[in-house]
């Protein structure tokens, strides 16, 4: 193994983390990219939820002002308005549901790469890594 990137020579005094992908390590970087995965999904299931609150505001807002100045105006400029504001809004729901569908699936193989790992620490307990002299 290389000590640096651009080192020429090779050190055996320090073990790659990368050797043992296969057994080891891989249920410890499940858990991790599962929970960093869970992380961005409930960012962006906030960031939607704050959308469908802009949303409502906007279409009330919008009958407000239809209501204020628009008494003169064809009826259906209101309708259309509020149609195009409630299929944004439904639009933005089923996405909103679809993702929160998601983070419950995403917490459970979180759940289930927690025991794997716990499981893995209580088969190691008492092992210690040989040392290298």
């Amino acid at each position: 193994m290389l000590s640096s990137k651009r080192s020429p020579r090779k050190s055996d005094m320090f073990r790659s983390r990368f050797l043992d992908a296969a057994h080891e390590a891989a249920p410890l970087r499940a858990a991790r990219r599962l929970r960093e995965y869970l992380a961005g999904e409930v960012i962006h299931a906030v960031v939607q939820i704050g959308f469908l609150v802009a949303l409502v505001f906007f279409g009330r807002a919008l009958l407000h002002l239809f209501e204020k100045h628009g008494a003169q105006l064809n009826p259906w400029y209101l309708r259309v308005s509020l149609v195009a504001v409630g299929t944004c809004v439904l639009l933005i729901g089923r996405r909103l549901v679809v993702r929160l569908i998601d983070i419950r699936d995403t917490r459970r193989d979180l759940a289930e790469a927690q025991r794997q790992l716990s499981e893995l620490r209580d088969a190691n307990r008492g092992v210690r890594p040989e040392r290298r002299e």
